[in-house]
């Protein structure tokens, strides 16, 4: 489950009008559920829909040809600032911290999957790719092949991840692992 807190601060006081404050503005760039880094291109009403309602309008920064629309009330969609620079160089020396996710069955595999994609958590990405990483190498050893549920998971996971890092370095999306790796080498080099 994920804290949503932070979408919408109503703050309200006797005799007083209530006043609604905007987590995000016009520019910002965040992420948005699985949809990956956006950049709020507007936020307005919709003539097409309930006129009365506000939408964050975005732009997926690795989508161009889309766009997404989530109403500022009420939506169920998480979505954050991106990580800044600083952050996204502690995330990536906290990699190796990150533990994989325990497996029930093959039955479970998917809605565990889903709860950690649900947030659109960084920390939940790199589980679903540690994970998928050893569980394929093991199918490999088997001689079996990957499932397409897999590599779907793992696609979404590391597209979400390595698109929030790209645009938080300030760097292409296909560099991003290949950086990732260098740090840790270095780190446990230095350790």
């Amino acid at each position: 489950m994920y804290a949503a807190d932070g979408f919408l601060c109503h703050i309200s006081t006797k005799g007083i009008r209530e006043m609604e404050r905007h987590m995000f503005e016009k520019g910002d760039m965040v992420v948005c559920g699985n949809n990956g880094v956006c950049r709020i291109e507007k936020i307005s009403k919709l003539d097409s829909i309930d006129s009365e309602v506000l939408y964050y309008i975005m732009q997926p920064v690795y989508e161009k040809s889309s766009t997404v629309y989530i109403p500022v009330e009420g939506h169920s969609t998480p979505i954050r600032n991106i990580m800044t620079k600083d952050e996204a160089m502690d995330f990536i020396k906290k990699i190796p911290t990150i533990s994989e996710i325990e497996l029930a069955g093959d039955r479970e595999r998917e809605s565990q999957y889903k709860a950690c994609m649900e947030p659109a958590q960084a920390e939940g990405w790199v589980r679903i790719i540690r994970t998928l990483y050893r569980r394929n190498e093991e199918r490999a050893a088997a001689g079996k092949k990957t499932i397409n549920m897999d590599e779907r998971y793992m696609k979404m996971a590391k597209n979400c991840l390595y698109g929030e890092l790209a645009v938080s370095l300030g760097m292409k999306k296909d560099e991003v692992e290949a950086f990732i790796e260098s740090i840790l080498d270095k780190d446990e080099e230095n350790a």
